[in-house]
């Protein structure tokens, strides 16, 4: 059963350092993560939950931290086309061809983006979006979460489609039960995972 909350609450204690507030806080407190990593190059993995932005994020971070290589990992998903057709042209009315983060992903945008990474000897290089997590062993892990509620607030707006798709002008009831069924699964299992 999933339970929804309009306004969520996360009790954070009054000690310095233990929450930060607005992009330019959270890029300073990475950058002196990673400086204490005191390595040569550091990979940063921002793992997020389907619908949160993605390019206001890397483009934040990016500006803060001003990494050596960055990527936004839907950058390396299936073409749609490929995507849909592995999804089902049934769903959400029927069960989805996919049932994992790691078949969202292209096998030759992978093979292409790995020699990338390794190329970079220096700096940060920062990997942004669902599935960061899985692309490169990380020497930092973030993970970047949303409320239902929030989601289901972007959905109505309009401002967010499904994972790995451009639907966000398709009906409300459509996207919603594509994000119940698939998107808040995957989730789910990545909040989990981290």
């Amino acid at each position: 059963m999933r339970v929804f909350h309009s306004q969520p609450y996360v009790d954070i204690p009054q000690a310095a350092g233990t929450c930060y507030s607005g992009w330019p806080a959270i890029g300073q407190a990475l950058q002196e993560h990673v400086e204490a990593l005191g390595k040569n190059r550091a990979i940063i993995a921002v793992e997020c939950h389907p619908g949160t932005y993605g390019q206001i994020g890397m483009r934040a971070l990016g500006e803060a931290l001003q990494p050596s290589f960055s990527c936004l990992t839907s950058d390396l998903f299936l073409e749609e086309k490929e995507l849909r057709a592995k999804i089902g042209k049934r769903f959400p009315f029927a069960k989805p061809g996919i049932d994992s983060l790691e078949q969202y992903f292209d096998p030759d945008k992978l093979a292409a983006f790995r020699p990338l990474v390794q190329a970079c000897k220096t700096g940060a290089i920062l990997i942004y979006g669902p599935g960061a997590a899985l692309l490169e062993k990380a020497d930092l892990t973030v993970y970047a979460d949303i409320s239902h509620w929030e989601l289901l607030q972007r959905l109505k707006r309009r401002e967010i489609g499904n994972l790995g798709v451009k639907n966000s002008r398709a009906s409300l009831a459509y996207r919603y039960a594509w994000s119940y069924l698939l998107d808040w699964e995957i989730g789910c299992r990545i909040k989990k995972r981290c």
